[in-house]
């Protein structure tokens, strides 16, 4: 549509009017009523439709390869814009800055502190409390003397009640076998505090399993008795297998086992007979006058009932308590 410019208060929407009032068709018409009310019609610059075809170049300036040409855009449609290409430059890289003489040597870093299993302010209370062995020193027990006043039985010696007293000697057996290859380090933690804390040294035997109690007579002779007797009489290769290690312990002594007592892990399997084992050797020290006591990572859920009752077993982990150990020692042994 032409342009217009309007000079009064008549707008363009009144010159329309009047065209068709006046039966205006004609340009000629149309311009003579839009000046008549003060427009001002003028015509406006043709827009181009197509773009200009480029100019032919010659043989000698043709590129080697065919270079595509462009489609003529239909008409009304929006010419496209040219893209600028940039060219590319390459990435300049800081060089690292050394030292004139070279990198400089790793410095050793000291391994981290290794916590104990039992936490750190009861593991003294706990070590001291596995030292221990219920004797009958404590006070007299009145009512075991009335019963044997009452029926008129020898009293050779008065009887006393129970306490906890340390054991005479103690041997620790550290169960190679098993997960507790996992707490080696842990284990001599743990020695550590037993031998701080006991007026005899500590003894330390490495065993595969539970051991087994040597005999008052030599060790060869002893293993060969312990072993002859373990074994099936009728199986010849019995006789030839090694006798496992030996824990030597006085009457008053306390062996402290530390083992998984063959139950393994939740992703290994365990041997059930490693545990009958441990209440063979129970069972042997109650007959010397000493005692066990177990030091185990396994729950006290999946300790075997009978060995609850021979032995105290102390689960080893950190919400361990001194209570607890001070109740199962002084009930179990």
């Amino acid at each position: 549509m032409p342009e217009a410019a309007s000079t009064g208060d008549v707008s363009l929407g009144d010159v329309i009017r009047a065209w068709r009032l006046l039966g205006a068709t004609t340009d000629d018409e149309r311009g003579a009523i839009a000046r008549t009310l003060g427009f001002d019609l003028r015509d406006a610059t043709p827009t181009p439709t197509q773009r200009p075809r480029p100019q032919p170049i010659e043989d000698d300036e043709r590129p080697a390869e065919p270079v595509a040409r462009d489609l003529a855009a239909p008409p009304g449609a929006e010419q496209p814009q040219p893209i600028e290409l940039v060219p590319f430059t390459d990435v300049e890289m800081n060089p690292m800055a050394l030292p004139a003489q070279g990198l400089p040597r790793p410095v050793a870093v000291a391994p981290a502190v290794l916590e104990p299993l039992f936490a750190a302010a009861w593991s003294r209370a706990i070590a001291s409390t596995l030292t221990e062995h219920s004797a009958p020193v404590g006070p007299l027990d009145i009512e075991r003397t009335i019963d044997l006043l009452a029926r008129r039985l020898p009293i050779r010696k008065l009887p006393r009640r129970n306490r906890l007293v340390s054991a005479t000697e103690v041997a620790v057996v550290i169960d190679t076998r098993g997960t507790l290859a996992w707490f080696r380090d842990d284990a001599d933690l743990l020695i550590a505090r037993l031998d701080a804390v006991t007026r005899a040294a500590v003894g330390v035997v490495d065993s595969d399993g539970a051991p087994v109690l040597a005999s008052a007579m030599g060790a060869s002779d002893a293993a060969g008795v312990i072993a002859r007797s373990s074994a099936d009489p009728d199986d010849d290769d019995a006789a030839d297998e090694p006798p496992r290690d030996q824990v030597r312990i006085g009457a008053h002594g306390r062996v402290i086992g530390l083992t998984d007592l063959g139950l393994g892990s939740s992703w290994m399997p365990g041997d059930p007979g490693r545990a009958e084992a441990w209440i063979e050797l129970a069972i042997a020290l109650r007959a010397r006058g000493a005692s066990l006591a177990i030091v185990t990572p396994v729950p006290v859920g999946r300790i075997p009932p009978r060995l609850a009752r021979l032995a105290p077993c102390i689960y080893w982990d950190r919400s361990t308590r001194p209570g607890t150990v001070h109740r199962l020692v002084k009930a179990r042994t």
